[in-house]
């Protein structure tokens, strides 16, 4: 049964001038330790930032606080065994998935030129 749902759109550009103005400050912001394995990698990192950051925003939502009551470093991003995008929950946002109940959590990101875009679905 779904229990919550969240999604968020990011324009890529804005995340960009938020690298080029803040550098490193904003990605460890951001970023789990887990997350920054991949951005390591140069190519694409303002769309790679935009997709975690949507799909933070998303889980934040799904989970009914925003992303005031939950840090982002609790909200962690990573691939599946077949790439697919994977969330775990940590903190303040384990527990109040533990509240809810959630048994399942499935999220989903896309990227078009412009835009990140993202999709969290919370299962009981």
């Amino acid at each position: 049964m779904i229990i919550g749902t969240g999604i968020d759109i990011t324009e890529i550009e804005r995340i960009a001038g938020l690298l080029e103005r803040h550098g490193a400050t904003i990605w460890k912001r951001i970023l789990a330790p887990e997350e920054r394995e991949m951005y390591d990698s140069p190519r694409r990192r303002a769309e790679y930032l935009a997709g975690r950051w949507a799909a933070k925003e998303a889980a934040s939502k799904a989970l009914g606080t925003g992303i005031g009551k939950v840090s982002l470093q609790d909200l962690v991003i990573t691939k599946n065994d077949l790439g697919a995008p994977s969330l775990t929950l940590r903190g303040y946002a384990a527990e109040r998935a533990l509240e809810l109940g959630v048994t399942s959590t499935h999220v989903s990101i896309s990227h078009s030129d412009k835009y990140a875009v993202a999709q969290v679905i919370l299962e009981k």
